[in-house]
């Protein structure tokens, strides 16, 4: 069955390697795919997605190589022209910045802070349906619900925190949720109170500096929106059932199963 499949995806793969050149083989990585081992497990159960992959690629090129070339200060305005941009400039190499997308398309961020920001507006006092308002909910949800509550980070130069010194060199996990809550920071740090954060004090949930989350500002933007539809369209949210991720090896935090009872609200027709 895998030799099948790998008989079939082999023109798709050769035409996806022809025009990506050596950013294709770090993306394919063969030698992981096709290992036996952890990593390449998948492929071995599920062989006909080697046939996908080489045109989800291709097709991702082309969105890649259809959108404009911009400069830096439109980069700041779209996340792919910000990588094609970063491309350009030699900062990424094309396969980061093709594997990026993948991140920012699949990733099960949206979908987790998505849930709890609807769990929020049911259990919390609803903001008004103005943007300044939702700003301060979507943050406020953000904080204390972080879609992804920690992230391995690599340690550059030796530094000393406390009596502890790490390496460089030295891996360390980011808990990302246990800093948003920090009281020195935050007071009353668990208590939900939208507009106690500043523009510039957001927390930590999308991480800072260089690696600061490329996909922050999208996330943002789908909560203000679902929020907007949700405050516009119904009087009452009520949760029914809830159960969270039980999965949180990677530490997703969001609702495997969310059941909402909503009130839609009624606007009286005006006579024409």
């Amino acid at each position: 069955r895998m030799l099948y499949h790998l008989c079939l995806a082999l023109p798709d793969t050769l035409r996806f390697l022809q025009r990506a050149g050596l950013a294709g083989l770090e993306i394919t990585r063969p030698d992981l795919t096709l290992g036996r081992g952890r990593q390449g497990s998948g492929v071995w159960r599920f062989p006909e997605l080697l046939q996908q992959v080489p045109k989800y690629f291709m097709l991702l090129m082309d969105l890649f190589d259809e959108s404009p070339t911009p400069n830096q200060e439109d980069a700041a305005t779209c996340p792919i022209e910000a990588l094609k941009f970063a491309v350009t400039a030699g900062e990424v190499t094309l396969a980061e910045a093709l594997v990026t997308i993948v991140q920012l398309m699949v990733n099960m961020t949206s979908a987790n802070a998505i849930g709890n920001l609807v769990h929020r507006l049911a259990t919390e006092k609803s903001p008004e349906c103005k943007d300044a308002e939702l700003e301060a909910f979507v943050s406020e949800v953000l904080r204390l619900d972080a879609p992804l509550q920690r992230n391995p980070r690599r340690v550059t130069e030796p530094i000393s925190m406390g009596t502890t010194t790490l390496p460089a060199g030295a891996q360390v996990l980011l808990l990302l949720g246990a800093a948003n809550t920090d009281p020195v920071v935050f007071p009353d740090p668990t208590a939900f109170q939208p507009g106690r954060l500043a523009p510039e004090d957001q927390g930590v949930t999308f991480g800072a500096g260089p690696h600061y989350c490329l996909g922050a500002s999208l996330v943002k933007l789908e909560m203000r929106e679902v929020a907007r539809l949700l405050l516009r369209d119904f009087d009452r949210l009520e949760v029914q059932e809830n159960r969270r991720v039980r999965d949180v090896d990677v530490g997703n935090y969001g609702f495997e199963s969310l059941v909402v009872k909503a009130k839609r609200r009624w606007v009286k027709a005006e006579t024409l």
